[in-house]
């Protein structure tokens, strides 16, 4: 897949490519890309795989594999325990497609990775967005996330907040 990716750098530096070929062009070089950190995660390379996947953006922005790429880079980010790593590319994720089913699972990734690099305050915010999300499908999950979001103010030292949680 490396060859894949050079020899589509050379075409698109091809004088009097029409704007529909250049697109077709960067999205097999960002697939090219893509792929190779496939080949890496397959290989046990994890981490090496989860900067390959986030070349995918470097290649093209506006690749139709960026999704993937960049949500696979973030979860193995949070396999390998990188938690700092992996909120970033989280954040971004859920800010550039909000409205994706996968944007659904970011809070709960979030307020791991948070509690993890011990930011219990955003910690909590994502709980708490979580319990909003759950408020009228699962009460008690939603209290249940409540109650873990209190704790994490707790152990941030914000007794108002917690207070508030608890209430």
């Amino acid at each position: 897949y490396k060859v894949a990716e050079v020899a589509y750098q050379q075409l698109l530096l091809l004088p009097g490519l029409t704007a529909d070929e250049q697109t077709q062009y960067h999205n097999k070089q960002a697939m090219a890309v893509y792929q190779q950190a496939a080949d890496l995660e397959r290989a046990g390379k994890t981490e090496e795989a989860a900067a390959g996947f986030l070349r995918v953006a470097q290649v093209y922005p506006q690749a139709d594999i960026r999704k993937n790429a960049d949500f696979t880079a973030a979860a193995l980010y949070l396999k390998l325990e990188k938690y700092a790593a992996a909120i970033p590319i989280l954040t971004a994720f859920e800010a550039r497609y909000p409205n994706d089913e996968l944007s659904a699972t970011i809070p709960a990734k979030l307020a791991v990775a948070y509690e993890k690099t011990g930011d219990y305050t955003q910690a909590a915010a994502q709980l708490e967005v979580i319990s909003d999300h759950y408020a009228q499908k699962d009460k008690e999950m939603a209290r249940q996330a409540l109650w873990k979001a209190a704790q994490m103010q707790d152990r941030a030292n914000n007794p108002a907040a917690s207070t508030h949680l608890y209430d």
